[in-house]
């Protein structure tokens, strides 16, 4: 696994500050100069607390394997963080029902917990069939060090677009729509708010929700380095 430096917190601080800004114009263009600046408040404090959990991560310990497996875990908060950006400005359109606003921000929180269960569950189910990780690392005792990227290489991920109950192929073709559907519903919002409200706020929840497997994927992997560092009673390192 590749070791945490600057360049990554500059690039995550970027993509923060991107969908910030994002997500301030949006709100700005759609519902006034007022609401813009409150959206802007919330989203750079948002992208504010991410960033400085990102930060502590780095600094805790940058050469332990499992902090860089949470650090790049964390790191797809970043990727969530950009398309829920775009679903923000919802909040601030008056003429869209509290009903509606409730019922598009539960469907993002269900399908984000869906999709980060199912990252979660994936990489427990390949690391259970991969054989014996300590043979396929080539663990090192005396370095404390383990080839991760062996491992890695036996468990890759393919990750999809993934709405419980639908097979894979109505998916894929769900999401083509999903996106017609979003770039619509930005078009029509003064027509017909309510909606519009569910026209852009569904592709957004349902993309945005996608990159939780990833995060759920990471949270699996630092588990299992975690399980294995107690198993043989000492730390991984990242090998130089």
């Amino acid at each position: 696994m590749e070791a945490v430096n600057s360049e990554k917190l500059f690039l995550s601080l970027t993509l923060l500050a991107f969908g910030s800004v994002l997500g301030w114009l949006l709100t700005y263009k759609i519902a006034g100069a007022d609401a813009g600046f409150e959206a802007l408040a919330i989203c750079l404090t948002i992208a504010g607390l991410t960033f400085v959990f990102q930060l502590a991560l780095y600094f805790v310990n940058q050469d332990r394997l499992f902090y860089v497996a949470v650090f790049y875990g964390a790191l797809g908060l970043n990727l969530v963080w950009f398309m829920f950006s775009l679903f923000i400005p919802i909040f601030w359109v008056e003429t869209v029902p509290l009903l509606a606003k409730c019922s598009a921000s539960g469907i993002l929180v269900f399908l984000s917990i869906a999709n980060l269960w199912r990252g979660y569950r994936q990489f427990a189910d390949r690391w259970r069939s991969v054989g014996d990780p300590l043979v396929i690392g080539r663990v090192n005792p005396q370095l404390h060090t383990i080839d991760w990227e062996q491992i890695q290489k036996r468990l890759r991920y393919d990750a999809n677009i993934f709405i419980p109950g639908l097979p894979q192929n109505v998916t894929s073709v769900l999401s083509a729509l999903l996106l017609i559907s979003m770039l619509a519903g930005l078009n029509f919002r003064t027509v017909y708010p309510v909606l519009s409200t569910f026209a852009w706020g569904v592709p957004c929840a349902v993309f945005g929700s996608f990159f939780f497997q990833l995060v759920g994927n990471r949270m699996s992997e630092a588990s299992a380095i975690n399980d294995l560092q107690k198993k043989l009673g000492f730390v991984f390192k990242i090998r130089k």
